[in-house]
């Protein structure tokens, strides 16, 4: 939640010049630029045990566990969908993101887009 002074807008905030300074800075080419949005969302993911500790340094304590096995677990958590999606990427190996659609799509056309570039 944004700090602001009672009854009084705050027209530049911090978020906004983050914001800006974000989209500014990506690549025209980026393939999980859906949107930017500095706003979280309730994802989902399945991560394998072993993966767990690179969950907690990334994303903190603030999570939910479902579903839990002896090899692994399903994680809820608030994040920016974007982070979580270049996040999802490089665990590909320990996680798979199972909610939203709208990230797993993302996902989905960044694997193709790595596969064309790295086609022998």
């Amino acid at each position: 939640m944004r700090a602001q002074s009672a009854g009084k807008s705050n027209t530049n905030s911090t978020e906004d010049r983050y914001k800006e300074h974000i989209i500014a800075r990506l690549p025209a080419s980026t393939t999980l630029r859906p949107a930017i949005s500095l706003r979280s969302r309730k994802i989902s993911i399945h991560a394998l045990r072993v993966a767990l500790i690179h969950v907690f340094d990334w994303f903190g304590s603030d999570l939910f566990f479902e579903n839990e096995n002896p090899d692994s677990v399903e994680v809820v958590l608030r994040v920016n969908e974007q982070a979580m999606g270049y996040w999802a990427l490089q665990f590909h190996e320990h996680v798979e993101v199972l909610k939203p659609a709208s990230l797993r799509d993302s996902l989905y056309t960044a694997g193709l887009a790595i596969v064309e570039k790295y086609r022998s």
